[in-house]
């Protein structure tokens, strides 16, 4: 299960069984239908397993090489469940562990078979079941593990084997029954063996599907194919030629007014058409072979989606009335928002926006406010292209300059997380290029930001965004309304990350020096995170001067780590003491007080470590106890409470599905004076949250903002923010750009939010998203604080102005259903944001009004 085991290519053969093959290089299962259903006792000896076919062939993960002991699985089906039968051979079932014994812990750290079913490639659901060696269950969907389902298993061992039979019923997938549909799947081992609990490093993992680098990989997954499949080709085919046609006939209406963009979206379609023909051919066949059938309909799917694009680029067009003889046009998008390099893959509705239509801002004072001025190519290629930004003018003469940065564009690896496509993604936001081309079919956004001073007079302030191509200039008017009050300095949702510094020297040579390292480390500031490292390759507070941390202090940093602990065992040497109190003396006289120093440590440690924890954090708390402890270690159903680790632990770190899943334990913790952050890494994945650069950028806004205050949590904690081991030299070129976003094998961003550019820090559209919800966060600090000066202000809450704004107020203190209902269920819509966040300084203004100051 572990999601950063690296590069791997499973060994595929034909199976031994008939209904085993090969479309391309993914496996194929075809289940047998039963009369009689398996009685699961965890024994394969019921007749029904002896018609099922064998599925063997299993692959080490990290050594391309055949599994040994073999692994065998079978799948059978009737009008109720699908039942999944599972032999795994061992030559010492006595060395079997099953260390964990509670539903939904981590039992594939123990002897251990995971299931996977994606009922459908595109859309669906990751569906995964886990049982151990002793019967204790696991699931989860999407990789949450607070969904919960009803199913049955059972284990059994014997001699040279153990064995394992699961009855999972179809409406766990929401199906009344087994119909016709192509399935992805994958059967995988977690084996041990060795008579206790190992580090997941040296477990032996193995899977039937190809997947590159973990379990979960659904784009590797191999086929489970149900009956019938000839008759959902023959749908398929159906539904693509209908939408064949139809976006033909889109094309050729707009042919009049971009005959450029008409002939590219033709040349589209021509290739969309060989495809469908060849699939056609095979759904005409009386009996085609599965492998067929499968191949046929995988390019059919992908052949929707190219023709998915060229409707949309073709509504896109469709949607520029009154054009006349524009070569491009401008409109305007969110902060919030991706703007995908072909015009194609973008909503219509993205890019309605005339020219003539302002590009609405709004802000506090201290705060960055960003939007994005899109130029889309109608009738022929731009190049050339240059731009110019006319200063915003606002009241009592004030002017705002604006900045701009062209929005750069990296090419991704297909990850193993569900995607909507793999190809060039805007992330990087590039300040060195002075120019650029746009071919027609594509569009290019430029990314607008003011840096609003805190001395600006409150008010709407108005500018222009200019674009010219060979003397054709247009122009997008900016419109800003500068708020009354400031975002605070200080920050009040903490943030513990790990910068690796080491970095820049490595990319910069010779030319890094204490300039652009300070430049690095003020850019981190500026965007409310913290120059600091989690682990022991980030910020050495034993190497810093004391000047250096006075300077982080000052500049709002607010988490420090004294050290990690936990790599190894910990004991409390006197060598130990003497580093840590040298690096207290240190922070003590740069001001930092013991509230921003912390130890961080036991990374993600399992059960196997809780005697080592207990003991370690105990001797940390006897001779530091003003100092607070925090972990992400696993135990979140607990935090602590059954042990000493209640006491010693200050801060506990789960993903945020454990954070949904132990509400309760969480309540408890906070209640006995404890605090619970949350984290993410490359997980959790959609439904949840993430930063990855395929994921959209509201939810980095949301996640750092608006759903920590809806659930108060503690602060957040990421696990990197520069890391990019696949990079060598800074980013020079653009838009698009050549810097590999792969970070851990199959994931895209995770742990690198910001890049190395030819004199400094380059930005992300994840991370200003990042900054924007911090700063939201802000906003209800800030009208929480008010909130509570006026219910203690008798004599202006009992006025009819005061009731009514503390009336306001509380209202717009709690975050909306219908923009974060739960952590898998929130707004995709920026304005839905905007509009929130206005109503709270709205209701803030109106706090201000009263008389009252802000803190």
């Amino acid at each position: 299960m572990n999601q950063l085991v690296t590069d791997l290519v499973v060994m595929i053969s034909l199976l031994a069984m008939a209904c085993v093959a090969q479309a391309g290089e993914w496996p194929i299962c075809t289940p047998v239908r039963v009369a009689t259903p398996p009685q699961i006792d965890g024994r394969l000896t019921e007749a029904c397993w002896s018609q099922a076919p064998v599925l063997t062939n299993f692959a080490v993960l990290d050594s391309r090489q055949p599994a040994q002991p073999p692994t065998e699985v079978r799948v059978v089906f009737d009008e109720r469940a699908l039942y999944v039968g599972v032999r795994c051979l061992e030559p010492h079932p006595e060395l079997l562990v099953a260390a964990h014994q509670q539903r939904d812990s981590e039992v594939y750290a123990d002897d251990a078979v995971e299931v996977f079913f994606d009922p459908g490639r595109i859309p669906g659901h990751r569906y995964q079941f886990i049982v151990n060696v002793a019967n204790v269950q696991f699931d989860s969907l999407d990789g949450d593990p607070a969904w919960d389902a009803q199913w049955q298993s059972a284990t059994a061992v014997g001699e040279g084997e153990w064995t394992l039979e699961l009855a999972i019923p179809w409406s766990v997938f929401g199906l009344d029954g087994p119909g016709q549909d192509l399935w992805s799947a994958n059967f995988c081992r977690d084996r041990v063996a060795a008579g206790e609990p190992v580090p997941w490093e040296q477990m032996q993992c193995s899977s039937w599907s190809p997947v590159k680098s973990s379990f979960h990989d659904t784009s590797q997954f191999g086929y489970l194919a149900l009956p019938n499949l000839s008759e959902l080709l023959k749908a398929q085919v159906t539904k693509a030629r209908e939408q064949y046609q139809l976006a033909a006939q889109q094309v050729e209406a707009i042919a009049a007014v971009t005959a450029v963009g008409a002939q590219q979206l033709r040349d589209k379609l021509d290739q969309a058409q060989v495809a469908l023909a060849r699939a056609e051919e095979v759904a005409r066949q009386k009996q085609p072979a599965v492998e067929e059938i499968i191949a046929a309909y995988v390019q059919t799917e992908a052949t929707l989606e190219e023709i998915g694009d060229v409707r949309q680029g073709a509504k896109f067009y469709q949607a520029r009335p009154g054009q006349g003889d524009w070569e491009y046009v401008l409109a305007v998008a969110s902060s919030m928002t991706k703007v995908h390099r072909e015009v194609g893959r973008n909503s219509p509705a993205l890019l309605t926006e005339a020219a003539s239509e302002p590009l609405q801002l709004d802000g506090a004072r201290g705060e960055y406010v960003h939007g994005q001025v899109v130029i889309v190519p109608v009738k022929q290629d731009l190049t050339g292209l240059t731009w110019s930004a006319e200063p915003l003018r606002g009241p009592e003469g004030a002017t705002l300059p604006l900045s701009i940065r062209v929005v750069g564009y990296l090419k991704t690896e297909k990850p193993v997380y569900r995607v909507d496509f793999v190809g060039w993604w805007p992330d990087p936001l590039l300040s060195h290029l002075t120019t650029f081309d746009v071919p027609v079919g594509f569009c290019q956004p430029l990314w607008v930001t003011v840096a609003v001073p805190r001395e600006a007079p409150p008010g709407v302030y108005e500018g222009q965004v200019r674009v010219n191509v060979g003397g054709d200039e247009q122009a997008v008017p900016v419109r800003l309304r500068v708020r009354s009050f400031a975002i605070p300095k200080t920050h009040h949702f903490r943030v513990a990350n790990c910068y690796t510094e080491s970095v820049g020297p490595e990319l910069y040579g010779e030319a890094w020096n204490d300039k652009l390292k300070w430049r690095f480390r003020q850019f981190i500031l500026n965007h409310r995170l913290n120059v600091g490292g989690i682990y022991h390759w980030g910020l050495d507070m034993g190497k810093e001067p004391v000047e250096d941390l006075k300077r982080l202090w000052a500049g709002g940093q607010n988490f420090f780590t004294i050290v990690y602990v936990g790599d190894e065992e910990i004991v409390v040497t006197p060598e130990w003491c003497e580093k840590v109190d040298a690096i207290l003396k240190r922070a003590h006289e740069a001001g930092i007080p013991d509230e921003a120093l912390w130890f961080y440590g036991f990374d993600e440690a399992g059960e196997e470590r809780r005697q080592e924890m207990i003991a370690a954090s105990k001797e940390i708390k006897e001779r530091y106890p003003q100092i607070g402890i925090m972990t992400t270690a696993g135990f979140n159903q607990d935090m602590g409470a059954r042990d000493e680790l209640a006491q010693t632990i200050d801060a506990w770190v789960p993903l945020t599905p454990e954070y949904m899943k132990y509400r309760g334990t969480i309540a408890a913790t906070r209640a006995r004076g404890k605090e619970v952050w949350w984290y993410i890494c490359c997980g959790p994945q959609h439904p949840y949250a993430n930063f990855l650069i395929e994921y959209p950028a509201i939810e980095a806004r949301l996640l750092m903002g608006m759903m920590a205050w809806k659930y108060q949590s503690d602060g957040f904690l990421h696990w990197a923010l520069n890391f990019s081991p696949k990079n060598d030299k800074v980013i020079d070129d653009g838009p698009l750009c050549q810097w590999d976003p792969v970070t851990w094998p199959g994931y895209n961003g995770d742990g690198c939010v910001f890049y190395y550019g030819i004199d400094g820090p380059v930005s992300t559209i994840r991370l200003e998203n990042i900054t924007d919800g911090l700063e939201d966060y802000e906003y209800f600090w800030v009208l929480r604080d008010l909130t509570d000066k006026l219910r203690h202000n008798d004599a202006l809450r009992h006025t009819r102005e005061g009731t009514l704004a503390l009336r306001a107020a509380r209202r717009c203190l709690t975050v909306p259903p219908s923009t974060v209902e739960t952590l898998t269920s929130f707004t995709q819509d920026p304005a839905e944001v905007e509009r929130v966040r206005s109503a709270v300084a709205d209701a803030i203004e109106g706090l201000l009004s009263l008389g009252l100051e802000q803190g």
